[in-house]
């Protein structure tokens, strides 16, 4: 005979109380009316559903960070130097443009000098090609001058062709020092135009030298310090909060994932755990805040290790809230058109499921095809049509082919 420890029969005295007021809480029967009544071949009373189709309304609830919907990271554009100066700390409300923090610029400022007077040296450089090219047009154009009336002159025999050649080769001469001189003052003005860029570039570096917000919003991070070198470091300096518009970040499962579209409405719950003084023993009091929102971005893509995909949520209202905060979603997603029977109604014999139905006052066991499981609903995919009655209290009792005496109402 098998033995049962003390513990056993405690706990199947406890399932069998408990199985025992249920049943008489829901159906008003007890099991010794039901014996009763079953003896004299009475009906049990029983209540029944009548099946319709309908659409179910689920409700689904995830929970989340609060994270920032665009975290822009604030980066210094110069590749060394040190930052002498922070001008704002984490939670401080930016603005586009303005100074966050600065760099040493001691060295941009005499590189800029030397730049400076660089291009002042370029400029007079091409003052004094001008000058020298003007000075060789002038002696190219008596060059020329000459050597035209020599070759007049020379036809009437009055000076010979030595002299007449001696004219050429000096035209010539004056014409390749022009061009030369034009040469000169071409790379003059190139030596300009770089000093001209180069003190720029200086320029630009000094600006540099002010890391200025490129985004409105709240600095949510700071890791810039004083006397930090922008050469040993890689991280971004601030983190800006866009606008300071927050979001809650869920991870879904891949089946919920299909059932969350963009611009769906949700509501948001945040509950804040906080110390209350009136609370006696050092009690926890809970405060919970609620808003509106909608599902700003759907899942594209799924996780193909955990089958988890991310879904964002916006406020409708940004509230003041911390990242990081934790925050409870609720959404209501319409189900498919079908019927839907209390799960009550529904005995499952392992991976068996059947219903009871009513067939000229006796219980007919019906096999039935169950789908998704929608709060205290089940849907049945086949085995019941609309319009049947399905027994539903009392059905544990019941076995195929037993009067019964039914009172209905609605599945739904």
């Amino acid at each position: 005979m098998k033995r049962y420890t003390n513990h056993q029969f405690t706990r199947s005295l406890m399932f069998a109380s408990v199985t025992f007021i249920l049943l008489v809480l829901i159906t008003g029967i007890t099991p010794k009316a039901y014996a009763e009544d079953k003896k004299n071949g009475q009906a049990i009373v029983v209540t029944g559903v009548t099946a319709h189709l309908g659409i179910v309304q689920r409700h689904m609830t995830f929970s989340g960070p609060v994270v920032g919907r665009d975290e822009v990271p604030v980066y210094s554009e110069l590749a060394q130097g040190r930052i002498d100066k922070i001008l704002v700390d984490a939670g401080q409300h930016v603005k586009a443009g303005m100074v966050l923090a600065t760099i040493d610029a001691s060295a941009l400022r005499i590189q800029k000098a030397q730049q400076a007077a660089t291009l002042q040296k370029a400029s007079l450089a091409i003052k004094q090609q001008e000058n020298a090219l003007e000075e060789a047009q002038v002696q190219y154009s008596q060059a020329q001058a000459e050597r035209q009336r020599a070759e007049i002159v020379a036809e009437t025999g009055l000076i010979s062709r030595e002299v007449r050649d001696q004219r050429i080769t000096a035209e010539q001469l004056a014409k390749a020092r022009l061009q030369a001189m034009k040469n000169s003052l071409s790379m003059a003005q190139a030596d300009f135009d770089l000093a001209n860029a180069q003190l720029a570039e200086s320029d630009l570096h000094l600006n540099q030298a002010e890391i200025r917000s490129p985004v409105s919003g709240t600095v949510i991070e700071r890791k810039a310090r004083t006397g930090m070198s922008l050469a040993q470091n890689s991280e971004p300096l601030f983190n800006v909060l866009r606008d300071d518009d927050i979001e809650v970040e869920l991870e879904v499962s891949a089946d919920d994932a299909s059932r969350l579209k963009l611009g769906m409405p949700v509501s948001i719950d945040l509950i804040a755990n906080a110390s209350s003084t009136k609370a006696s023993n050092n009690d926890n009091v809970q405060s919970v805040s609620s808003y509106h929102g909608k599902i700003s971005r759907a899942a594209t893509q799924i996780n193909r290790q955990n089958q988890i995909a991310k879904v964002r949520v916006r406020f409708d209202q940004t509230p003041n809230l911390i990242l990081g905060q934790f925050a409870r979603v609720a959404v209501n997603v319409s189900s498919r058109d079908g019927i839907y029977l209390p799960d009550t109604a529904v005995r499952f014999e392992g991976s068996s499921a059947y219903v009871f139905t009513v067939k000229e006052s006796l219980a007919k066991r019906q096999s039935v095809q169950v789908g998704q499981h929608i709060g205290n609903k089940l849907e049945i995919l086949d085995g019941v049509s609309a319009g049947m009655v399905v027994i539903d209290t009392s059905a544990s009792f019941l076995r195929d082919g037993e009067p019964v005496k039914v009172t209905t109402r609605s599945a739904n």
